[in-house]
Protein backbone atom coordinates (compact mmCIF):
# COMPACT_ATOMS: atom_id res chain seq x y z
CA UNK A 1 0.00 0.00 0.00
CA UNK A 2 1.42 3.46 -0.88
CA UNK A 3 2.13 5.89 1.85
CA UNK A 4 1.62 9.50 1.71
CA UNK A 5 4.82 11.54 3.16
CA UNK A 6 3.76 14.84 5.17
CA UNK A 7 4.48 18.12 3.04
CA UNK A 8 4.55 21.60 4.40
CA UNK A 9 3.07 23.14 1.04
CA UNK A 10 0.21 20.62 1.06
CA UNK A 11 -0.82 20.80 4.99
CA UNK A 12 -0.73 24.72 4.45
CA UNK A 13 -2.90 23.95 1.49
CA UNK A 14 -5.08 21.62 3.50
CA UNK A 15 -5.52 24.22 6.18
CA UNK A 16 -6.16 26.97 4.31
CA UNK A 17 -8.78 25.77 1.83
CA UNK A 18 -10.24 24.12 5.55
CA UNK A 19 -10.70 27.27 7.02
CA UNK A 20 -12.21 29.22 4.14
CA UNK A 21 -14.73 26.57 3.43
CA UNK A 22 -15.71 26.07 6.95
CA UNK A 23 -16.15 29.83 7.19
CA UNK A 24 -18.03 30.09 4.43
CA UNK A 25 -20.09 27.33 5.93
CA UNK A 26 -21.02 29.54 8.39
CA UNK A 27 -21.56 32.38 6.55
CA UNK A 28 -24.44 30.92 4.71
CA UNK A 29 -25.61 28.58 7.78
CA UNK A 30 -25.28 31.30 10.34
CA UNK A 31 -26.19 29.69 13.79
CA UNK A 32 -25.18 32.79 15.61
CA UNK A 33 -25.97 35.49 13.72
CA UNK A 34 -22.81 36.71 13.75
CA UNK A 35 -20.84 34.95 10.73
CA UNK A 36 -21.84 36.85 8.27
CA UNK A 37 -20.50 40.01 9.61
CA UNK A 38 -17.49 38.90 10.66
CA UNK A 39 -16.67 36.34 8.15
CA UNK A 40 -18.22 37.61 4.89
CA UNK A 41 -15.07 38.56 3.80
CA UNK A 42 -14.56 34.37 2.14
CA UNK A 43 -17.27 35.21 -0.05
CA UNK A 44 -15.76 38.87 -1.35
CA UNK A 45 -12.36 36.90 -2.06
CA UNK A 46 -13.88 34.58 -4.69
CA UNK A 47 -12.91 35.72 -8.02
CA UNK A 48 -16.35 35.67 -10.42
CA UNK A 49 -17.54 37.88 -7.38
CA UNK A 50 -14.61 40.44 -7.09
CA UNK A 51 -14.85 40.62 -10.69
CA UNK A 52 -18.58 41.28 -10.91
CA UNK A 53 -18.14 43.76 -8.10
CA UNK A 54 -16.18 46.60 -10.01
CA UNK A 55 -17.81 49.38 -11.63
CA UNK A 56 -19.58 52.27 -10.46
CA UNK A 57 -20.65 50.69 -7.04
CA UNK A 58 -17.59 48.46 -6.56
CA UNK A 59 -14.92 49.86 -4.98
CA UNK A 60 -11.26 49.51 -4.47
CA UNK A 61 -11.24 46.60 -2.09
CA UNK A 62 -12.22 44.60 -5.15
CA UNK A 63 -9.44 45.78 -7.10
CA UNK A 64 -6.96 44.72 -4.35
CA UNK A 65 -8.49 41.18 -4.35
CA UNK A 66 -8.23 40.72 -8.14
CA UNK A 67 -4.90 42.27 -8.08
CA UNK A 68 -3.79 39.69 -5.00
CA UNK A 69 -5.39 36.73 -7.16
CA UNK A 70 -3.31 37.33 -10.09
CA UNK A 71 -0.68 37.79 -8.23
CA UNK A 72 -0.74 34.63 -6.57
CA UNK A 73 -1.53 33.10 -9.78
CA UNK A 74 1.94 34.36 -11.60
CA UNK A 75 3.95 33.20 -8.44
CA UNK A 76 2.05 29.65 -7.25
CA UNK A 77 0.24 29.01 -10.73
CA UNK A 78 -3.57 28.35 -10.07
CA UNK A 79 -3.53 26.93 -6.19
CA UNK A 80 -6.57 29.69 -5.77
CA UNK A 81 -8.92 26.37 -7.04
CA UNK A 82 -7.51 24.77 -4.32
CA UNK A 83 -7.19 26.44 -1.42
CA UNK A 84 -9.94 29.49 -1.78
CA UNK A 85 -12.57 27.94 -4.02
CA UNK A 86 -14.98 26.30 -1.64
CA UNK A 87 -16.24 23.69 -4.73
CA UNK A 88 -12.76 22.68 -5.18
CA UNK A 89 -12.83 22.16 -1.62
CA UNK A 90 -15.90 20.06 -1.97
CA UNK A 91 -14.59 18.37 -4.89
CA UNK A 92 -11.77 17.09 -2.80
CA UNK A 93 -13.88 15.69 -0.37
CA UNK A 94 -15.73 13.78 -2.73
CA UNK A 95 -12.72 12.21 -4.09
CA UNK A 96 -11.31 11.10 -0.99
CA UNK A 97 -14.52 9.07 -0.44
CA UNK A 98 -13.70 5.37 -1.04
CA UNK A 99 -17.06 5.17 -2.95
CA UNK A 100 -16.50 2.20 -5.24
CA UNK A 101 -12.97 0.58 -6.94
CA UNK A 102 -10.26 3.68 -6.50
CA UNK A 103 -10.07 5.39 -10.26
CA UNK A 104 -6.22 5.90 -11.21
CA UNK A 105 -5.95 9.27 -12.79
CA UNK A 106 -4.23 9.58 -16.80
CA UNK A 107 -3.19 13.04 -18.23
CA UNK A 108 -5.24 14.60 -20.97
CA UNK A 109 -4.13 17.43 -22.97
CA UNK A 110 -6.04 20.99 -22.27
CA UNK A 111 -8.81 21.26 -24.41
CA UNK A 112 -8.53 24.69 -25.10
CA UNK A 113 -11.54 25.04 -27.83
CA UNK A 114 -14.25 23.78 -25.07
CA UNK A 115 -12.58 25.61 -22.41
CA UNK A 116 -12.33 29.35 -24.28
CA UNK A 117 -16.00 28.10 -25.67
CA UNK A 118 -17.56 27.82 -22.04
CA UNK A 119 -15.81 30.56 -20.92
CA UNK A 120 -17.40 33.18 -24.06
CA UNK A 121 -20.76 31.55 -23.58
CA UNK A 122 -20.70 32.52 -19.87
CA UNK A 123 -19.63 36.22 -20.40
CA UNK A 124 -22.12 36.66 -23.44
CA UNK A 125 -24.97 35.23 -21.17
CA UNK A 126 -24.09 37.57 -18.06
CA UNK A 127 -25.50 40.19 -20.33
CA UNK A 128 -28.97 38.63 -21.20
CA UNK A 129 -31.42 39.01 -18.61
CA UNK A 130 -33.81 36.38 -20.01
CA UNK A 131 -31.05 33.86 -19.62
CA UNK A 132 -28.62 35.21 -17.14
CA UNK A 133 -29.21 32.24 -14.64
CA UNK A 134 -27.87 29.74 -16.84
CA UNK A 135 -24.48 31.51 -16.87
CA UNK A 136 -24.53 31.84 -12.45
CA UNK A 137 -24.61 27.47 -13.29
CA UNK A 138 -21.65 27.92 -14.11
CA UNK A 139 -20.15 30.00 -11.35
CA UNK A 140 -18.22 27.72 -8.67
CA UNK A 141 -18.62 30.28 -5.60
CA UNK A 142 -22.56 29.92 -5.93
CA UNK A 143 -23.14 26.34 -7.06
CA UNK A 144 -21.92 25.70 -3.37
CA UNK A 145 -23.90 28.49 -2.12
CA UNK A 146 -26.68 26.69 -3.66
CA UNK A 147 -25.43 23.62 -2.39
CA UNK A 148 -25.12 24.77 1.42
CA UNK A 149 -28.31 26.72 0.95
CA UNK A 150 -30.14 23.37 -0.33
CA UNK A 151 -29.14 21.99 2.35
CA UNK A 152 -29.83 24.01 5.31
CA UNK A 153 -32.97 25.10 4.24
CA UNK A 154 -34.79 22.60 2.62
CA UNK A 155 -37.03 24.84 0.93
CA UNK A 156 -38.20 22.86 -2.54
CA UNK A 157 -38.01 25.31 -5.40
CA UNK A 158 -35.60 26.04 -8.26
CA UNK A 159 -32.36 27.15 -6.43
CA UNK A 160 -32.91 23.58 -4.11
CA UNK A 161 -33.44 21.52 -6.88
CA UNK A 162 -30.15 23.50 -8.62
CA UNK A 163 -28.09 22.55 -5.02
CA UNK A 164 -29.23 19.22 -5.31
CA UNK A 165 -28.60 18.23 -8.82
CA UNK A 166 -25.06 20.11 -8.33
CA UNK A 167 -23.99 18.02 -5.36
CA UNK A 168 -25.04 14.90 -6.58
CA UNK A 169 -23.57 15.29 -10.31
CA UNK A 170 -20.34 16.95 -8.73
CA UNK A 171 -20.11 13.73 -6.48
CA UNK A 172 -20.01 11.44 -9.39
CA UNK A 173 -17.81 13.19 -11.82
CA UNK A 174 -15.14 14.00 -8.85
CA UNK A 175 -15.08 10.54 -8.25
CA UNK A 176 -14.47 9.41 -11.70
CA UNK A 177 -12.53 12.20 -12.96
CA UNK A 178 -11.37 14.39 -10.06
CA UNK A 179 -11.07 17.78 -10.89
CA UNK A 180 -12.23 17.71 -14.84
CA UNK A 181 -14.93 20.21 -13.94
CA UNK A 182 -12.65 22.90 -13.07
CA UNK A 183 -10.22 22.19 -16.41
CA UNK A 184 -13.45 22.18 -18.36
CA UNK A 185 -16.51 24.21 -17.41
CA UNK A 186 -15.33 26.51 -14.32
CA UNK A 187 -15.03 30.07 -16.41
CA UNK A 188 -12.71 31.09 -13.19
CA UNK A 189 -10.20 27.99 -13.38
CA UNK A 190 -10.44 28.95 -17.45
CA UNK A 191 -8.89 32.39 -16.78
CA UNK A 192 -6.62 31.56 -14.22
CA UNK A 193 -5.31 28.77 -16.32
CA UNK A 194 -4.17 31.70 -18.72
CA UNK A 195 -2.22 33.39 -16.01
CA UNK A 196 -0.83 30.17 -14.11
CA UNK A 197 1.36 28.72 -17.44
CA UNK A 198 3.55 31.98 -16.16
CA UNK A 199 3.64 30.92 -12.85
CA UNK A 200 7.35 31.52 -11.02
CA UNK A 201 6.95 28.55 -8.48
CA UNK A 202 5.67 24.96 -9.86
CA UNK A 203 6.12 21.70 -9.26
CA UNK A 204 9.24 20.49 -11.74
CA UNK A 205 10.43 16.67 -11.50
CA UNK A 206 13.77 15.65 -10.63
CA UNK A 207 15.10 14.11 -13.16
CA UNK A 208 18.21 12.50 -11.16
CA UNK A 209 15.80 10.78 -8.60
CA UNK A 210 12.78 10.36 -10.78
CA UNK A 211 12.47 6.69 -11.62
CA UNK A 212 9.24 7.27 -13.96
CA UNK A 213 6.99 4.91 -11.63
CA UNK A 214 3.94 6.65 -12.53
CA UNK A 215 2.71 7.75 -9.31
CA UNK A 216 2.72 11.19 -9.82
CA UNK A 217 0.88 10.56 -12.78
CA UNK A 218 -1.76 8.43 -11.26
CA UNK A 219 -2.44 10.31 -8.45
CA UNK A 220 -2.92 14.34 -10.01
CA UNK A 221 -6.58 14.96 -9.87
CA UNK A 222 -6.03 17.25 -12.85
CA UNK A 223 -4.77 15.01 -14.56
CA UNK A 224 -2.22 17.42 -15.38
CA UNK A 225 0.94 15.26 -15.34
CA UNK A 226 2.26 14.05 -18.64
CA UNK A 227 3.29 10.14 -18.54
CA UNK A 228 6.96 8.97 -18.95
CA UNK A 229 6.78 7.55 -22.31
CA UNK A 230 8.70 4.70 -22.96
CA UNK A 231 11.22 4.91 -20.08
CA UNK A 232 12.91 8.10 -21.84
CA UNK A 233 11.08 11.09 -21.64
CA UNK A 234 10.14 12.39 -18.00
CA UNK A 235 6.88 13.24 -16.93
CA UNK A 236 6.46 17.08 -16.82
CA UNK A 237 3.45 19.14 -15.07
CA UNK A 238 0.69 21.11 -17.61
CA UNK A 239 0.41 23.89 -15.24
CA UNK A 240 -2.79 25.38 -17.50
CA UNK A 241 -3.96 22.14 -15.52
CA UNK A 242 -2.36 22.00 -12.60
CA UNK A 243 -4.70 23.27 -9.41
CA UNK A 244 -1.68 23.20 -7.16
CA UNK A 245 -3.12 21.21 -4.48
CA UNK A 246 0.85 19.72 -3.86
CA UNK A 247 -0.67 16.00 -3.76
CA UNK A 248 2.29 14.96 -5.93
CA UNK A 249 4.82 16.12 -3.79
CA UNK A 250 3.03 13.77 -1.38
CA UNK A 251 3.00 11.07 -3.54
CA UNK A 252 6.85 10.48 -4.86
CA UNK A 253 8.51 7.88 -3.08
CA UNK A 254 11.91 9.13 -4.04
CA UNK A 255 10.82 13.08 -3.62
CA UNK A 256 11.77 13.29 -7.17
CA UNK A 257 8.92 15.79 -7.08
CA UNK A 258 9.36 19.42 -5.16
CA UNK A 259 8.34 23.42 -5.87
CA UNK A 260 11.23 25.40 -8.11
CA UNK A 261 10.92 27.92 -11.08
CA UNK A 262 10.54 26.83 -14.86
CA UNK A 263 14.07 26.71 -15.52
CA UNK A 264 15.72 25.30 -12.47
CA UNK A 265 15.50 22.39 -10.93
CA UNK A 266 14.85 22.73 -6.94
CA UNK A 267 17.80 21.17 -4.88
CA UNK A 268 16.73 19.15 -1.85
CA UNK A 269 18.16 17.43 0.48
CA UNK A 270 18.40 13.39 1.34
CA UNK A 271 15.56 12.23 3.43
CA UNK A 272 13.21 9.37 4.31
CA UNK A 273 10.24 9.49 3.76
CA UNK A 274 7.60 9.85 6.18
CA UNK A 275 4.25 8.52 6.56
CA UNK A 276 1.23 11.66 6.94
CA UNK A 277 -0.68 10.25 9.56
CA UNK A 278 -3.28 12.54 9.86
CA UNK A 279 -3.76 12.82 6.09
CA UNK A 280 -7.64 12.96 6.06
CA UNK A 281 -8.00 14.07 9.80
CA UNK A 282 -9.71 17.36 8.36
CA UNK A 283 -12.36 15.77 6.54
CA UNK A 284 -13.84 14.35 9.68
CA UNK A 285 -13.64 17.97 11.09
CA UNK A 286 -15.31 19.56 7.69
CA UNK A 287 -17.76 16.80 7.36
CA UNK A 288 -19.03 17.27 10.98
CA UNK A 289 -19.21 21.11 10.89
CA UNK A 290 -21.41 21.21 7.68
CA UNK A 291 -23.24 18.88 9.35
CA UNK A 292 -23.91 20.79 12.37
CA UNK A 293 -24.45 24.35 10.30
CA UNK A 294 -27.44 22.45 8.54
CA UNK A 295 -28.82 21.44 11.47
CA UNK A 296 -32.43 23.56 11.43
CA UNK A 297 -35.64 23.45 13.06
CA UNK A 298 -38.78 23.93 11.40
CA UNK A 299 -41.77 25.65 13.14
CA UNK A 300 -45.00 26.12 12.15
CA UNK A 301 -47.25 29.37 12.13
CA UNK A 302 -49.96 28.48 14.74
CA UNK A 303 -53.21 31.26 16.34
CA UNK A 304 -52.39 31.16 19.28
CA UNK A 305 -51.39 27.33 18.99
CA UNK A 306 -54.12 25.89 18.96
CA UNK A 307 -55.50 26.18 15.15
CA UNK A 308 -53.68 26.34 11.99
CA UNK A 309 -53.79 29.94 10.21
CA UNK A 310 -54.44 29.39 6.30
CA UNK A 311 -51.39 30.19 4.26
CA UNK A 312 -50.88 33.10 2.51
CA UNK A 313 -50.85 33.43 -1.09
CA UNK A 314 -47.60 35.21 -2.84
CA UNK A 315 -49.40 38.16 -5.75
CA UNK A 316 -48.03 38.52 -8.51
CA UNK A 317 -46.25 41.79 -8.86
CA UNK A 318 -46.05 43.53 -11.78
CA UNK A 319 -42.30 44.16 -11.09
CA UNK A 320 -40.07 41.93 -8.21
CA UNK A 321 -39.34 43.88 -5.46
CA UNK A 322 -35.83 43.78 -4.39
CA UNK A 323 -33.46 44.32 -1.35
CA UNK A 324 -32.61 47.98 -0.45
CA UNK A 325 -29.76 48.39 -1.49
CA UNK A 326 -30.29 46.96 -5.09
CA UNK A 327 -30.22 50.48 -6.67
CA UNK A 328 -31.98 49.18 -9.64
CA UNK A 329 -33.79 46.23 -11.25
CA UNK A 330 -31.10 46.14 -14.37
CA UNK A 331 -27.98 46.98 -11.51
CA UNK A 332 -29.21 44.02 -9.51
CA UNK A 333 -29.32 42.03 -12.45
CA UNK A 334 -26.41 42.46 -14.16
CA UNK A 335 -24.58 41.87 -11.02
CA UNK A 336 -25.67 38.66 -8.89
CA UNK A 337 -24.75 35.63 -9.50
CA UNK A 338 -27.69 33.87 -7.64
CA UNK A 339 -25.47 32.26 -4.62
CA UNK A 340 -28.26 32.50 -2.49
CA UNK A 341 -25.65 34.30 0.39
CA UNK A 342 -28.21 37.03 1.25
CA UNK A 343 -31.11 34.74 0.95
CA UNK A 344 -29.53 32.43 3.80
CA UNK A 345 -28.74 35.22 5.76
CA UNK A 346 -32.23 36.87 6.11
CA UNK A 347 -33.34 36.86 9.79
CA UNK A 348 -37.40 36.90 8.48
CA UNK A 349 -36.52 34.65 5.54
CA UNK A 350 -38.43 37.40 3.04
CA UNK A 351 -35.68 36.87 0.12
CA UNK A 352 -36.42 33.90 -1.53
CA UNK A 353 -35.42 32.71 -4.82
CA UNK A 354 -37.32 33.51 -7.66
CA UNK A 355 -39.25 31.00 -9.53
CA UNK A 356 -40.22 33.35 -12.76
CA UNK A 357 -37.79 31.35 -15.67
CA UNK A 358 -36.78 35.01 -16.52
CA UNK A 359 -35.18 35.84 -13.35
CA UNK A 360 -34.64 32.24 -12.37
CA UNK A 361 -32.84 31.89 -8.70
CA UNK A 362 -32.14 35.57 -8.27
CA UNK A 363 -33.19 36.77 -4.91
CA UNK A 364 -36.32 38.67 -4.37
CA UNK A 365 -38.39 39.55 -1.59
CA UNK A 366 -41.68 37.83 -0.98
CA UNK A 367 -43.96 38.88 2.28
CA UNK A 368 -46.55 36.15 2.66
CA UNK A 369 -44.02 34.70 5.69
CA UNK A 370 -42.44 37.81 7.72
CA UNK A 371 -41.50 41.25 6.28
CA UNK A 372 -38.35 42.97 5.40
CA UNK A 373 -36.99 45.40 8.73
CA UNK A 374 -36.03 48.69 8.69
CA UNK A 375 -33.25 47.95 10.84
CA UNK A 376 -31.68 45.13 9.06
CA UNK A 377 -29.31 45.41 6.70
CA UNK A 378 -27.49 42.09 6.57
CA UNK A 379 -28.11 41.09 3.33
CA UNK A 380 -26.25 44.47 1.76
CA UNK A 381 -23.51 43.51 4.64
CA UNK A 382 -22.96 39.88 2.72
CA UNK A 383 -23.01 39.91 -0.78
CA UNK A 384 -20.03 39.55 -2.40
CA UNK A 385 -20.82 41.24 -5.63
CA UNK A 386 -22.01 44.37 -4.72
CA UNK A 387 -25.68 43.57 -6.35
CA UNK A 388 -26.82 44.83 -3.14
CA UNK A 389 -24.64 47.63 -2.37
CA UNK A 390 -23.32 48.93 1.00
CA UNK A 391 -25.72 50.65 2.96
CA UNK A 392 -26.08 51.70 6.90
CA UNK A 393 -29.06 50.56 8.62
CA UNK A 394 -29.84 54.48 9.40
CA UNK A 395 -30.22 54.32 5.43
CA UNK A 396 -32.56 51.44 5.25
CA UNK A 397 -35.82 53.33 6.20
CA UNK A 398 -35.49 55.99 3.89
CA UNK A 399 -34.63 53.62 0.46
CA UNK A 400 -37.85 52.85 -1.91
CA UNK A 401 -37.76 49.39 -2.53
CA UNK A 402 -41.59 49.77 -4.03
CA UNK A 403 -44.69 51.07 -2.55
CA UNK A 404 -48.08 49.28 -1.66
CA UNK A 405 -51.52 49.05 -3.34
CA UNK A 406 -54.53 48.14 -1.35
CA UNK A 407 -57.00 45.83 -3.01
CA UNK A 408 -60.69 46.55 -2.79
CA UNK A 409 -61.74 42.94 -3.28
CA UNK A 410 -59.79 41.35 -0.70
CA UNK A 411 -59.56 43.70 2.08
CA UNK A 412 -62.15 42.14 5.16
CA UNK A 413 -63.82 46.03 5.85
CA UNK A 414 -65.27 45.15 2.10
CA UNK A 415 -65.85 41.90 2.48
CA UNK A 416 -66.94 41.24 6.04
CA UNK A 417 -68.03 44.19 7.26
CA UNK A 418 -65.72 44.50 10.01
CA UNK A 419 -63.27 47.05 11.48
CA UNK A 420 -59.51 46.83 10.42
CA UNK A 421 -56.88 49.26 10.58
CA UNK A 422 -53.80 46.76 10.92
CA UNK A 423 -51.91 47.99 7.81
CA UNK A 424 -52.23 51.81 8.90
CA UNK A 425 -51.43 50.75 12.63
CA UNK A 426 -47.70 48.62 11.71
CA UNK A 427 -46.47 51.02 9.09
CA UNK A 428 -43.57 51.91 10.21
CA UNK A 429 -42.90 55.20 7.83
CA UNK A 430 -46.61 56.74 8.38
CA UNK A 431 -47.57 56.28 4.66
CA UNK A 432 -50.81 54.43 5.47
CA UNK A 433 -53.64 56.39 6.86
CA UNK A 434 -56.88 54.63 7.36
CA UNK A 435 -60.16 57.13 5.43
CA UNK A 436 -63.76 56.73 5.34
CA UNK A 437 -64.93 54.47 2.42
CA UNK A 438 -68.05 55.52 1.80
CA UNK A 439 -66.77 56.90 -1.55
CA UNK A 440 -66.54 53.36 -2.33
CA UNK A 441 -69.95 51.88 -1.43
CA UNK A 442 -67.84 50.91 1.94
CA UNK A 443 -68.99 51.12 5.92
CA UNK A 444 -66.22 51.37 7.42
CA UNK A 445 -62.76 52.96 7.40
CA UNK A 446 -60.38 51.68 4.73
CA UNK A 447 -56.49 52.17 4.12
CA UNK A 448 -54.95 55.51 1.90
CA UNK A 449 -51.49 54.35 0.55
CA UNK A 450 -48.98 57.66 0.24
CA UNK A 451 -46.69 56.52 -2.33
CA UNK A 452 -44.03 58.88 -1.24
CA UNK A 453 -43.60 57.85 1.82
CA UNK A 454 -43.79 54.08 1.28
CA UNK A 455 -40.89 52.66 1.47
CA UNK A 456 -42.01 48.71 0.55
CA UNK A 457 -40.98 46.57 3.63
CA UNK A 458 -44.29 44.66 3.23
CA UNK A 459 -45.10 44.73 6.47
CA UNK A 460 -48.35 45.86 5.81
CA UNK A 461 -48.71 42.81 3.64
CA UNK A 462 -47.86 40.57 5.64
CA UNK A 463 -49.79 41.61 8.66
CA UNK A 464 -52.89 41.93 6.64
CA UNK A 465 -55.93 39.20 7.82
CA UNK A 466 -57.11 38.69 4.95
CA UNK A 467 -56.52 35.02 3.26
CA UNK A 468 -55.30 33.86 0.77
CA UNK A 469 -54.16 36.93 -0.95
CA UNK A 470 -53.57 39.61 1.35
CA UNK A 471 -56.01 43.12 0.93
CA UNK A 472 -52.38 44.78 0.30
CA UNK A 473 -49.25 44.22 -1.48
CA UNK A 474 -45.78 45.76 -2.40
CA UNK A 475 -45.68 46.29 -5.91
CA UNK A 476 -41.87 46.26 -6.60
CA UNK A 477 -40.28 49.67 -8.63
CA UNK A 478 -37.35 49.23 -11.83
CA UNK A 479 -35.16 52.49 -9.96
CA UNK A 480 -34.87 52.44 -6.34
CA UNK A 481 -35.02 56.08 -5.19
CA UNK A 482 -34.37 58.33 -1.44
CA UNK A 483 -37.75 59.64 0.44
Amino acid sequence: MKTRRSNPLRTIRILVATVITVCLIMTFVDPLGWAARYLGWTAEIQLIPAILSIGKYGGLASVIILALLVVLTLLFGRVYCSTICPLGAMQDVFRRLKIGKRVQYHYHPENKVLRWSILAIFLILLFIPAVGWIAYLLDPYSDFGRIVTAASHHTLDAAFWAGVVWFVGLGIWSQLRGREYCNTICPAGTLLSFLSRFALLRPVVEKSRCTRCGACEHTCKAEAITPAKHGEAYPTVDMTKCVGCYDCLSTCPHQAIQVGSLNREPITENREPATDTGRRRFLGILGGLTIAGTVKVQAQKMDGGLAHIEKKKVPARALPVRPAGSVSIRHFEKHCTACQLCVSVCPNKVLRPSQDLSRLMLPELQFDEGYCMVTCNRCAQVCPTEAITKIRKEEKSIIQTGHAVWVKENCIVATDHVACGNCAEHCPTGAIQMVSGQALGIDGQIPAVDEEKCIGCGKCEYLCPARPFSAIYVEGHEEQRRI
